[in-house]
């Protein structure tokens, strides 16, 4: 090829990709019982779960029907709980 050796063939026009595939698995152990039940024993459900990272540290708080969130440290410790609404559900 003029202009000193090299490869004369045309880049190829196909376009890259990137195949990836991860497992992610986790668990969480809550104690038991839950602390923060109502003070008559009510019965409540978990709503929703979220890890949280704050620094180095993950915590992760849950929600629950009686407006509740409580917070757990990453090895399933209680840190505390705070009731957010008085409304079920």
């Amino acid at each position: 090829s003029p202009g000193g050796g090299g490869d004369s063939r045309a880049p190829s026009k196909r376009p890259l990709v990137l195949n990836v595939t991860m497992n992610l698995t986790g668990e969480l152990r809550l104690p038991e019982p839950l602390p923060g039940t109502g003070p008559g024993g009510e019965k409540f459900a978990i709503t929703s779960i979220l890890p949280v990272e704050r620094g180095e540290k993950t915590l992760i708080t849950v929600g629950d029907s009686l407006g509740g969130i409580a917070v757990f440290h990453q090895n399933g410790t209680f840190k505390g709980r705070v009731r957010v609404t008085d409304d079920a559900g």
